[in-house]
């Protein structure tokens, strides 16, 4: 059990941890790996969050076959309808397990069914996005700290790590606003679990200007 165990460290354990998981290709419950991804970490972040009656969380490693690096998202029930459409808060892990990405961005899975996969498809995400980011970027002043102010990217985010997943290549584009980490360099949980609330008070707060 990790009882009160902090978000930062949950994190850093999939880390460690998800590289081994991987290795045997097929999602497995009985894996403490899985275990951190769809249930201990979703639970940690609905307790941070306020406004939690209209939240829903999950985590995922894959249905059966596994993805490379697994994503946790936390998605407001006034905007999207899953987590693979829409808008969601999102923790996503790079394929070397050496980055954390905190953003709010698309749901890819709404792109491939209307345009497939490939680069059509991609520059349809990063069209998708830049037109979400230039309808709300009024409101960041009004909702983040000068300090996330200045660590916030509207660039597409970095996830591949020099490896190929055409999945997380999607991801790197879907992305809105975000904050990274250098998971063997972070070492304030607070300061990690605040940029949280902030991040999920823009997409709260700024529902309106991302198209709900």
């Amino acid at each position: 059990m990790h009882g009160s165990r902090r978000l930062l460290d949950l994190f850093q354990e999939i880390a460690r941890l998800y590289p081994s998981y991987l290795a045997g290709r097929t999602t497995n419950k009985n894996d403490p790996a899985h275990s951190l991804i769809v249930s201990e970490v979703p639970n940690v972040l609905q307790n941070l969050s306020s406004g939690r009656s209209l939240l829903k969380f999950e985590g995922s490693a894959g249905r059966g076959n596994m993805t490379s690096a697994p994503w946790m998202a936390g998605y407001h029930t006034d905007i999207p309808t899953s987590a693979t459409d829409g808008l969601y808060v999102v923790y996503l892990l790079s394929l070397s397990m050496k980055r954390l990405v905190l953003e709010i961005g698309l749901g890819a899975t709404q792109f491939e069914k209307r345009f497939g996969t490939g680069q059509k498809m991609l520059a349809k995400v990063e069209e998708g996005a830049s037109l979400v980011r230039k309808a709300s970027d009024y409101i960041l002043p009004k909702v983040l700290s000068p300090s996330t102010l200045q660590r916030i990217s509207s660039s597409p985010v970095q996830l591949l790590d020099g490896m190929r997943s055409p999945k997380h290549e999607a991801y790197e584009r879907c992305s809105i606003y975000s904050l990274s980490y250098d998971l063997a360099a972070t070492t304030d949980p607070v300061s990690f679990e605040n940029d949280y609330k902030e991040i999920l008070s823009l997409l709260r707060d700024g529902r309106k200007s991302f198209g709900a």
